[in-house]
This record gives C-alpha cells, structure tokens and sequence, in this order.
C-alpha cells in the first residue's frame, strides 16, 4: 500500500473487524509508523471514552431548554 490508511479503513481496525479486506491493513501497518501512532492513539481515545464516568444531566436541564 502506498499511502496512509483512510479513517474508514482506520475505523475497521479499531472496531476489530476480521475478513480478508483486513490483513492488508494491518500489514500496512505493520510497516507505516504513522498509521500504528494514528491506530493507537484511536485505541487511547476509546479507551478513554469507555472509562469515563456517565454523563446525567442536570436535575434544570428541561426547564433550561424549554
């Protein structure tokens, strides 16, 4: 592959897809440093996402929005 994974081919790789679409991906970026810091810092991001503390909204939030 001579450029750099697309963010729907990114997408594949952090949802885990499997098929034979994916191992050129993750071959690619095997060998491209920019795309394994871009692929891990998506893994950094839903990580971080996963761990964050529920959002509730405030107990005013209908008063305020009507």
């Amino acid at each position: 592959m001579d450029r750099h994974l697309l963010p729907d081919e990114m997408d594949q790789l952090l949802d885990g897809d499997v098929g034979i679409d994916i191992a050129p991906l993750e071959a690619h970026v095997r060998e491209c440093s920019r795309c394994q810091a871009d692929l891990d810092q998506g893994r950094r991001i839903i990580e971080a996402v996963e761990h964050a503390p529920p959002l509730a909204p405030s107990p005013l939030f209908a008063a305020h929005v009507m």
